[in-house]
């Protein structure tokens, strides 16, 4: 068996459901399943499966002996006393919990949102010149490349709506243009006063 280095973090894929590394392990150590938050091998042992972010906050306290920490059964009622643990800081038990629970959903919220856009296939250069190329004219708002035009024009409201194609990644749309007053041309005087 031959050896590959593993590519380079810097176009390598951040979001993954099967992580191959520390790295990956922490970069999708917390994430979304059906409208929750998860903590990946977060269970107990043996196993370490997957587990809901409020089943390991009440894991947590088990674990560090809070037994006189009344953690509700209900995972809205434990949200909004983990909400009200925040107060606590850093200097009690119930306050440790309080961040890893708020950190555990933001950095899952996070990490979906970049898992959207990794879903694009886009990659951070495609996306800076989809970006530069929004405000230029008969460049695609996909890859930058020039575009077709179609042989239709749709006025609307004080514009018009031409169709475009690009030959070179397929995007197709629509292209507004805002009319706008240039000047009077051939201008003659009529027979009325």
């Amino acid at each position: 068996m031959s050896y590959r280095p593993k590519k380079s973090w810097s176009s390598r894929r951040l979001t993954t459901d099967q992580p191959d590394c520390n790295v990956s392990m922490a970069l999708n150590l917390f994430f979304a399943k059906d409208n929750e938050t998860w903590v990946r091998n977060g269970g107990p042992w043996p196993g370490c499966e997957d587990i809901k972010l409020t089943d390991f906050i009440r894991l947590a306290a088990k674990t560090l002996g809070l037994f006189s920490l009344k953690l509700p059964e209900d995972d809205r009622d434990l949200d909004a006393l983990i909400t009200d643990m925040m107060d606590e800081g850093p200097e009690e038990p119930e306050g440790i919990l309080a961040i890893i629970h708020t950190a555990g959903w933001a950095f899952a919220e996070l990490r979906e949102r970049l898992k959207a856009f990794e879903d694009t296939g886009l990659t951070p250069d495609d996306f800076a010149a989809a970006k530069e190329a929004l405000d230029r004219e008969g460049h695609c708002p996909v890859c930058g490349a020039e575009i077709e035009y179609g042989g239709d024009q749709e006025i609307v409201d004080d514009g018009t709506v031409v169709s475009f194609s690009c030959p070179k990644c397929g995007a197709h749309g629509k292209a507004g243009y805002d009319l706008v007053f240039d000047a009077y041309y051939d201008v003659k005087k009529g027979d009325r006063s």
